[in-house]
C-alpha cells in the first residue's frame, strides 16, 4: 500500500492549483427543504469547495467553519455574493466557535483533518452539533474501517465514527478509498523525474480509488435528500478498483511515456517515509500493509446520479502537472 495513504482524508482540504470538474448544476435541480440550514467544515478544500458551490447552487443557505475569513470571501465570491452564505471564523480548538457556527443548522458536513485528535474533534463537535439541534450529521471517514484495518488510521477513524454513531441524531458515514488527486498532490514528482510510482504492496495488489468530486456529488446529494431516507447509515464509496500494475498501466496510456510500479520492502520505504514525515504510527501501518484494500462499490451510481469518475479521465486533465 502506498505511503501516501496517510494523506486519504488530508488531500481533500489542502488547497492545491487543481480545478474541480463537478458541476453544481448536476445537483442544483434536486432541489431542497427550504428550512434546511447546512454546516460545512473543511470547506476550502477539495471536496469541501465543490460541497459549498453546489449547494449554493441549490439554493441552500450555508455557513462554513473557517480559519481565514478573507481567504474564504476571496474564494467564494460569487457565493457570497447571493446572500446564502455565512462565513464563521474558527478551528478545531474553538469550540465556543463552532457553538455560535452551529445554531440554527439543521445539517452538518463534517470533515476533520487532525489524525492525532480526530476522536476528541468529531466527539466535541458532534455533541455541539447536536445541542444546536442538527439532525443530520454527514462524516468524512476512511475505507479502512469496513476493511478491519487494525492499524493506526483505521483505529482512529473507527472511534471516531463510533462517537457520531452514539449520538442523538441521523450519522451518514462515507468511508472513501484512494484519491484521484494523491496522484498529483503526492506522486508527482516521481513520475515526472523517475518515470514511476512506488509502494510496499505487490503490483498485483488491488486498490480502491476514487474521485473527490465523487464523493463531493455524493455529499451533496444526500444533504439535499430528506433526512430520513438516509437514516443512520455507512455509504463504503469507490469509483474505480484496479492493481498497482494497472494504476503503471493508465498513467502510461494517459501520458503518453512509460510509467512502471516499483514495489519496495517494508523497512525501504519505512525510511523513505520517515525522512518526509516523521510520524511512526501511521508511516509503520503503511508500510506493514502487503493486503489487497479493494472494495468494488458499483452502487455507487445510485448515490451519485450518474457513473463515477474515470481515474485515467482525471491524469489526462492533469497531464500538465505530471509532465
Amino acid at each position: 500500500m502506498k505511503w501516501y495513504l496517510l494523506f486519504l482524508l488530508v488531500s481533500l482540504a489542502l488547497g492545491t492549483t487543481e480545478t474541480s470538474d463537478a458541476n453544481p448544476a448536476d445537483c442544483a435541480d434536486k432541489g431542497a427543504n427550504t428550512q434546511d440550514k447546512v454546516l460545512v467544515t473543511g470547506a476550502t478544500g477539495n471536496i469541501g469547495a465543490v460541497v459549498v458551490r453546489s449547494l449554493i447552487k441549490a439554493s441552500v443557505p450555508t455557513t462554513v467553519y473557517v480559519r481565514d475569513e478573507e481567504k474564504t470571501r476571496k474564494m467564494f465570491a460569487d457565493e457570497y455574493a447571493t446572500g446564502l452564505l455565512t462565513i464563521v471564523v474558527g478551528d478545531y480548538k474553538t469550540p465556543e466557535a463552532f457553538k455560535k457556527a452551529a445554531q440554527g443548522h439543521t445539517r452538518l458536513f463534517l470533515l476533520v483533518l487532525d489524525m492525532m485528535d480526530m476522536v476528541k474533534i468529531k466527539d466535541t463537535f458532534g455533541k455541539i452539533a447536536v445541542d444546536a439541534g442538527i439532525k443530520q450529521i454527514i462524516d468524512i471517514s476512511s475505507l479502512l474501517v469496513s476493511l478491519g484495518a487494525n492499524n493506526y488510521i483505521g483505529i482512529t477513524h473507527r472511534l471516531a465514527e463510533d462517537k457520531l454513531f452514539a449520538l442523538d441524531c441521523y450519522t451518514v458515514v462515507l468511508r472513501p478509498g484512494q484519491f484521484y488527486t494523491n496522484t498529483v498532490l503526492f506522486e508527482k514528482e516521481m513520475i515526472k523525474y523517475q518515470s514511476k510510482v512506488i509502494g510496499v504492496s505487490k503490483p498485483s495488489t488491488k486498490m480502491t480509488f476514487i474521485s473527490t468530486d465523487d464523493i463531493a456529488d455524493i455529499s451533496v446529494n444526500i444533504l439535499l435528500d430528506p433526512i430520513e431516507k438516509h437514516a443512520t447509515n455507512v455509504y463504503d464509496l469507490s469509483s474505480e478498483v484496479f492493481t498497482l500494475e494497472e494504476q503503471a498501466k493508465i498513467l502510461t496510456r494517459a501520458l503518453g511515456r512509460e510509467i512502471a510500479y516499483q514495489q519496495l520492502p517494508s523497512d525501504e520505504l519505512y525510511k523513505v517515509m520517515m525522512q518526509h514525515m516523521p510520524y511512526h504510527v501511521a508511516v509503520y501501518a503503511l508500510a506493514s500493509a502487503h493486503t489487497d484494500w479493494a472494495v468494488d462499490t458499483p452502487q455507487i451510481s445510485i448515490l451519485l446520479g450518474k457513473p463515477p469518475r474515470k481515474y485515467e479521465d482525471y491524469v489526462k486533465e492533469n497531464k500538465a502537472a505530471l509532465t
